[in-house]
């Protein structure tokens, strides 16, 4: 619960002078990461497995994490292909709106936001997807020279890269 997170937390982020058993730590950070994944709190779990990969990149839980901070940068990626999706509803009924009503200036200024707001929104995709793919393309390799592999982490390793890359184009 909540009261396990906090503890974890405090016992992660003490400073590297303090650490005094550095497996146990290794642990914690990974496990910190996959907490706020599975708890479905985004930025936390990206902020927490960039981190452990940061510490400690030659981990043989490296692998997995990549695979999961994949997952985060993925989730994003879809987060910002729904608002794009609600951004060319609303675009398209404007323009219905327009046409129905026989004004073709009607709500320009909404519009231009709107189209504004998709372009960033289509940036933001690219970019987390791109992202995700690049992660999922790291972990893949970790994870196939692993000798202990998990076949299913494994499978859903390709399976995800290739689902990124197909939406990449």
């Amino acid at each position: 619960g909540p009261e396990a997170v906090a503890a974890l937390t405090e016992g992660v982020d003490r400073p590297p002078a303090e650490l005094q058993d550095r497996p146990t730590h290794e642990a914690a950070v990974f496990l910190l990461g996959e907490i706020h994944l599975v708890r479905q709190e985004w930025v936390p779990a990206e902020a927490r497995l960039r981190a452990a990969l940061t510490t400690y990149p030659a981990s043989p839980k490296a692998g997995r994490a990549r695979y999961q901070l994949a997952q985060v940068l993925r989730h994003g990626a879809y987060e910002a292909a729904r608002k794009i999706r609600a951004d060319r509803a609303e675009l398209a009924a404007i323009r219905k709106e327009a046409v129905d009503t026989r004004q073709p200036n009607l709500k320009v200024l909404e519009r231009s936001r709107i189209e504004d707001r998709l372009e960033q929104q289509q940036k933001a995709y690219e970019e987390r997807m791109r992202r995700a793919y690049d992660e999922f393309a790291a972990a893949e390799k970790l994870v196939l020279a692993a000798p202990d592999a998990d076949p299913l982490v494994v499978r859903r390793t390709l399976f995800w890269a290739a689902d990124c890359a197909y939406w990449l184009g």
